[in-house]
């Protein structure tokens, strides 16, 4: 089986990621093939409640952002 380990922090070398280290290595010793994501290696951002994905004249919208 596989699991992900996802990282959230903006510091990839601190406490969530000891933390989520030592959580991975659990998981390899139970069989898991484990692959770590640092969400700061991406463009990411989260729902700033714009509401543009709302209804709009009766039709569903996408996020604009």
């Amino acid at each position: 089986m596989k699991a992900f380990v996802i990282n959230g922090s903006p510091r990839k070398k601190w406490n969530t990621t000891q933390a989520i280290g030592k959580a991975g290595e659990a998981l390899k010793d139970n069989g898991f093939e484990v692959e770590r994501i640092d969400l700061y290696d991406y463009t990411f951002k989260g729902c700033t409640s714009c509401f543009e994905c709302k209804l709009k004249d009766g039709r569903s919208m996408v996020c604009v952002r």
